[in-house]
Parts: structure tokens; C-alpha cells; sequence
């Protein structure tokens, strides 16, 4: 975004997009601790990012690979023992 017509936001009085914009933010997300935990999994990374709650997103981790595993005896592609 580098103009006020390209901005998604409205300006109260007295401020305009030069005054609130920040070039220098960067956010920081500690990405690699959450891959790991989940496995890389992209429903388990999306619920951390949104809720900020990794043991939410792990429950995620959990019903992807239930479904998964669910999905796998349906098929009859998992070998049984």
C-alpha cells in the first residue's frame, strides 16, 4: 500500500496515510517454534497464527490426522495386523 487511495482504512481528522503510516513495522511471529510443534501442518500453523493458542492448533494437528488415518482404513490402503 503506498497512497491513500490505495488504503483500506478511513481517517479521522487531522490524520492522513503519511501520518499513520509506519514503513519501518515488521512483524515478528516466532514461525519455526510452531512449525515444528505442528508438524508443518497448515491447519495446525493457521490455528496458532489466528488464536495464538498452540494447544488449540495441536488439537487441530490431532483431528487432521484422525481424519487422515480415517480416510486411510476407508480406502483399504492401510495394511492391518
Amino acid at each position: 500500500m503506498d497512497s491513500e487511495s490505495n488504503s483500506l482504512f478511513e481517517y479521522f481528522a487531522g490524520e492522513t496515510f503519511q501520518s499513520e503510516r509506519d514503513i519501518s513495522f515488521s512483524p515478528e511471529f516466532d514461525v519455526n517454534d510452531t512449525e515444528l510443534q505442528c508438524r508443518k501442518d497448515f491447519f495446525c500453523i493457521y490455528d496458532a497464527a489466528v488464536t495464538g493458542n498452540i494447544g488449540f492448533a495441536l488439537q487441530t494437528l490431532n483431528s487432521v490426522q484422525e481424519i487422515a488415518r480415517a480416510q486411510e482404513l476407508s480406502s483399504g490402503k492401510l495394511n492391518q495386523y
